[in-house]
């Protein structure tokens, strides 16, 4: 496997990743204006990796018209993965398997897929992190450049060179079965996703409509509420391999993440279809979310004294700067304000 042009162990290169892109960023910009446009050696050396993969799209994209794929259904197995951080870097399904299976047309761009479908299936808040597909035959990286989103200020760690997902559509990727292509959600704390050809229907039987035809276990907390910010990785440590019940405070912290609906108790072995079918078709019947421009959080007054919970933010894109609203619970001791 081929992860992230440009990091060595896949999706973060460590501290000596890090101090490299200190010098460079204190150090490029005040000393030569041409030399910080074209970037270090390793970004330059990944921009040829992009021309090289934009070029080889480009080329296969007659061969994937002919074959009709990009008006023909494919059936997608979404898995939550973590990597074990040894000398293979191999790469895990949680156990047990926390997935969905959904259908939809290979026309569909990789930007559309993420906002309509993939997050709103698995369960995870939409324009609320950034995230990045990346091909794991040649670690090609697709990803919104213009995202606002607060955790896109660790892409640098994540990347040295990417391309525009809306530019890009599932069957240049995803055009045989058992191919498949990583997702990482949340650059902080890095939910990995693991999605892979289950089967192209033919032209004939083929409708465009996005389904969601099976899934299993509930969506992680946002923000890795309750396992403290390890994405998928503690995910799997902290929850799917504790014996439950878990312990009450930290009860009590997952329940405060965005996507917990039921909010005195989450169960990881909760999955509803009827409810993740209902979250997609409300994504694909609004628009799409805003990726640019201002961005506002609405949290929880914090009544009850003690640092407030960014966790339990609901993100807004695009709201008029000045605006305020309040939102009032069923519990009047409760409100919400937009900052």
């Amino acid at each position: 496997i081929c992860l992230n042009w440009g990091c060595e162990d896949g999706f973060n290169g460590g501290m000596e990743q890090m101090m490299r892109m200190m010098t460079k960023n204190c150090y490029l910009p005040f000393h030569n204006d041409e030399w910080s446009k074209i970037g270090p050696p390793e970004q330059q050396f990944c921009d040829v990796l992009k021309d090289r993969k934009l070029e080889k799209l480009k080329s296969e994209a007659q061969d994937i018209a002919d074959r009709r794929l990009f008006s023909r259904d494919v059936v997608l197995r979404i898995d939550l993965v973590y990597w074990m951080r040894d000398e293979e870097g191999e790469i895990c399904q949680c156990d047990p398997p926390v997935f969905r299976t959904v259908s939809v047309s290979g026309g569909m761009t990789l930007r559309m897929f993420q906002d309509r479908v993939l997050g709103p299936a698995m369960g995870w808040v939409r324009n609320y992190h950034g995230y990045y597909f990346t091909d794991p035959t040649d670690g090609a990286v697709f990803l919104c450049e213009k995202s606002q989103a607060i955790d896109m200020m660790h892409k640098q760690m994540h990347c040295w060179s990417s391309i525009d997902d809306s530019t890009v559509k599932l069957a240049q990727i995803l055009n045989e079965k058992g191919k498949s292509l990583l997702y990482n959600y949340d650059l902080g704390d890095n939910f990995w996703h693991k999605i892979e050809v289950v089967e192209i229907k033919i032209a004939d039987e083929s409708t465009a409509a996005v389904q969601v035809l099976d899934g299993a276990m509930a969506c992680p907390p946002e923000d890795s509420e309750g396992y403290e910010g390890s994405g998928s990785s503690g995910y799997q440590d902290d929850v799917l391999d504790f014996e439950w019940p878990l312990p009450k405070e930290q009860q009590i912290r997952m329940c405060k993440a965005q996507n917990v609906e039921f909010k005195h108790r989450f169960d990881p072995e909760r999955f509803d279809l009827d409810i993740a079918r209902e979250r997609v078709r409300e994504a694909i019947a609004s628009k799409a979310s805003v990726q640019g421009g201002e961005l506002k959080f609405m949290h929880e007054l914090n009544l009850g004294g003690g640092t407030p919970s960014f966790g339990n933010a609901s993100l807004f894109g695009g709201m008029a700067k000045g605006t305020e609203k309040k939102i009032e619970q069923e519990d009047p001791r409760r409100a919400f304000f937009a900052e």
